[in-house]
């Protein structure tokens, strides 16, 4: 099973889905707290309920003790099977692909890099071919762009065979002025990190993910 700190993971990811003003208008069917009182009264409860080759599914449950209303998001979470870094990078923490699942049979990415990212030169996903840029947020985490980026890698992910795999390429914040990290092209090809992910297992956890989620969402 995947070692994860479910918690901080998924915080960050539904930070990262809120932050694009995009995605947000396109998902009208996520339920947020109508006031920081409400809020308050939430508890969640995180549990890793399958392991499909590669890709864990886990599910999370977020109950209002006031309202007692309650929300279900699964997430599919993947680790790098291998990493290429450019100089090797020191003390960086495991990183995560993250696919959480929304309503209508949709899904939004984002990565948690584990290490500072360069604000000035964003990550990119390559999934054969194709390259889809990530937005850099609060220098450690990656999320896609929009909706639509995210229904085309989705449908891209979902045609791709189990021995195949894409890549995740960040840039390290570098202990440079501005101008010289932005311009010194040298140094950000120096401090590239090249990970590889597995897409062994990934159809079959959408599929569950989709399937656990829908059919909570329907008892609810």
């Amino acid at each position: 099973m995947t070692h994860i700190s479910f918690r901080n993971i998924i915080n960050f990811t539904i930070q990262c889905m809120l932050f694009s003003m995009i995605l947000w208008l396109s998902i009208s069917n996520v339920a947020l707290c109508s006031s920081n009182s409400d809020c308050d009264h939430n508890h969640k409860v995180f549990k890793e309920i399958k392991q499909f080759s590669q890709w864990s599914v886990v599910l999370e449950h977020e109950i209002n003790d006031r309202t007692l209303r309650k929300q279900t998001r699964c997430y599919l979470i993947a680790n790098p099977l291998y990493t290429h870094a450019f100089p090797d990078i020191a003390n960086r923490k495991k990183s995560h692909f993250i696919a959480l699942y929304l309503p209508r049979g949709r899904f939004t990415f984002s990565e948690y890099a584990g290490f500072k990212l360069n604000t000035y030169k964003g990550g990119e996903i390559s999934v054969g071919q194709k390259i889809f840029g990530l937005r850099t947020y609060r220098e450690i985490y990656g999320c896609t762009y929009s909706s639509t980026d995210d229904v085309a890698l989705m449908n891209m992910m979902i045609q791709m065979r189990n021995d195949d795999f894409f890549t995740i390429r960040n840039y390290k914040k570098q202990n440079l002025s501005s101008a010289l990290d932005f311009e010194d092209e040298n140094n950000r090809e120096n401090s590239t990190i090249l990970d590889y992910y597995s897409m062994a297992g990934f159809r079959k956890a959408a599929k569950y993910a989709q399937w656990i989620c829908d059919r909570d969402e329907m008892l609810d």
